[in-house]
């Protein structure tokens, strides 16, 4: 009884500290937050109905990179198949060429290598940059890309009862880890240089898993690895294209078609086969991920695998600047690119001499076109500042 006793005056005692309490029942509002539509859309129902002035979403169609796959296209390797020959071509700023070094990231690190025979295992092409991990030009001219598999939950559904009941339940993973297809359209600019890859790219994947002509390298080979696929991701901007909004992948992708017979087109009609102007390539794809972190991380990797200043954070901050988006355009194809895996922020960097070279050519260009508007004579510079070059092959016209 005594203990019954003491716990119907505890529980008093705790009503009588509730009554005490002020307790704020109206809701909390904050200036900064409300009042606008979008936020009151957060907040609350619209109860009079009246349609919110909510702007639609406005997500910029952003990226599409490719990522170059590992080729061998040694000179010894090509000389086994007759279709092979033109990327043989001693002018380095040719098509044929940079066609090689894209497919091929290995020849322009073996420029000073030989081979047990004092032949010369890696050539030259000013025209593709061997920091960069992504084909350029498959970048710079992609007109549409499709295929990407939805998220769809796999649903069990019972069978009926005696009274028609049913019941369902999920019943797997959203995850696709399965095959498709991706298509992909790109422009045929002058030389048709994207037809040309991808017809020497997928001659190489048939001797490769067909007739045995064409061997990879021997370290692809030992880790049992395939050395034509790439992987393609597609990322999407916010309005001022400096986030990230989505990031889509593939696991693996490879060129399985190409659009020759096209190119075969004869018509006296008009004077040029306009059927030429763009072509769509299928890309047989195997598991994809959607605004996975790890693609973020993937992304990243494979840019530091490429150039020694994107390895690391110190390697980054010690060598690199990261490019203001104002002055995006003083470095139009000059830059690395980079996700923040934190702000998801979509970086773009150059070499710090790069970017001191650079905004002293502009300053230069600036102060001679206010002496020109002024009627001054340009002073003399008592030190020219050196012309430092990008890590990238020489002879990279901007």
């Amino acid at each position: 009884m005594a203990t019954k006793a003491m716990d119907l005056k505890s529980l008093r005692q705790a009503q009588e500290r509730l009554k005490e309490q002020s307790f704020n029942t109206e809701p909390v509002y904050d200036e900064s937050t409300t009042g606008s539509p979008i936020t009151d859309s957060f907040f609350g129902i619209n109860n009079d109905m009246s349609p919110l002035a909510v702007p639609i979403n406005k997500t910029h169609y952003g990226y599409v990179f490719f990522t170059r796959p590992q080729l061998n296209l040694q000179t010894e390797n090509l000389k086994n198949v007759r279709i092979f020959m033109p990327l043989l071509t001693n002018e380095p700023m040719s098509v044929h060429r940079a066609v090689r070094t894209y497919l091929d990231p290995r020849l322009q690190r073996y420029v000073n290598i030989v081979d047990v025979e004092g032949n010369r295992m890696g050539v030259e092409c000013p025209l593709v940059d061997p920091f960069n991990p992504f084909i350029s030009i498959m970048t710079n001219h992609i007109t549409n890309l499709s295929g990407f598999p939805s998220k769809v939950l796999p649903v069990y559904t019972s069978p009926e009862g005696q009274f028609k009941e049913s019941y369902h339940m999920v019943d797997g993973i959203a995850d696709h880890n399965g095959t498709y297809t991706l298509s992909a359209t790109f422009r045929n600019s002058k030389s048709a240089p994207i037809f040309r890859l991808i017809d020497y790219w997928t001659w190489y994947i048939s001797h490769v898993a067909g007739t045995g002509n064409i061997v990879p390298y021997v370290d692809i080979l030992r880790g049992g690895l395939i050395d034509y696929n790439t992987r393609i991701y597609h990322i999407t901007l916010d309005p001022s294209k400096q986030y990230v909004e989505d990031i889509y992948c593939s696991g693996a992708s490879t060129p399985i078609s190409l659009p020759t017979d096209q190119q075969a087109d004869y018509s006296i009609e008009k004077p040029y086969n306009d059927a030429n102007a763009q072509f769509s390539v299928m890309f047989q794809s195997s598991g994809t991920w959607w605004n996975d972190e790890i693609a973020v991380y993937s992304f990243n990797q494979i840019q530091s695998a490429f150039h020694p200043g994107m390895r690391n954070d110190a390697t980054r901050e010690a060598t690199m600047v990261k490019v203001p988006p104002a002055k995006i355009a003083s470095f139009r194809c000059r830059c690395y690119p980079r996700i923040d895996p934190v702000t998801r922020e979509m970086e773009w960097w150059v070499t710090k001499e790069y970017f001191q070279d650079i905004e002293a050519r502009t300053g230069s260009v600036i102060n001679d076109l206010m002496n020109y508007s002024t009627g001054e004579q340009p002073q003399e510079q008592p030190q020219q500042i050196q012309t430092f070059e990008q890590p990238q092959p020489s002879g990279l016209t901007a």
